[in-house]
């Protein structure tokens, strides 16, 4: 059975293509957050609850981010400068040169693996989006 992309769905995906390559906005690391031009000081691996501001799994936080907790929420990070696997609950957490955490809970502190960083030059654009059509 042959499956052919309709032809909106085509044009579609060029558009897209083209627009993501021509918007340095796009371009930054999807890990990281907008504006961020420092260092990561740690990863957010896991979330759990409501965070202020809210935080996603898989983003790279900057020194200087400051995190309040609920009291049933909690954030699994790797601190990027001790390479530790690091679960807190409610309280606020304070990304310096340190990471510190005031009136909350450490629920897990343990070595891990450093995650594997790549330097990208700061000219560096998408090349292209590939879009699937379902089949129908």
């Amino acid at each position: 059975m042959t499956h052919r992309t309709p032809p909106g769905i085509a044009a579609l995906a060029l558009a897209a293509s083209v627009a993501l390559a021509a918007s340095p906005a796009l371009a930054q690391d999807p890990g990281q957050a907008p504006g961020q031009d420092q260092p990561g000081a740690a990863m957010v691996l896991d979330t759990i609850g409501t965070t202020e501001p809210m935080v996603e799994a898989y983003t790279t936080l900057p020194e200087g981010t400051e995190i309040a907790l609920s009291d049933e929420a909690e954030i699994e990070f790797i601190d990027l400068k001790t390479c530790d696997l690091v679960r807190v609950a409610g309280g606020m957490l304070v990304l310096g040169e340190v990471i510190t955490h005031k009136g909350g809970t450490v629920l897990k502190r343990e070595a891990s693996e450093c995650p594997d960083s790549f330097d990208l030059e700061s000219e560096s654009v998408p090349g292209g989006v590939v879009l699937r059509a379902m089949p129908f």
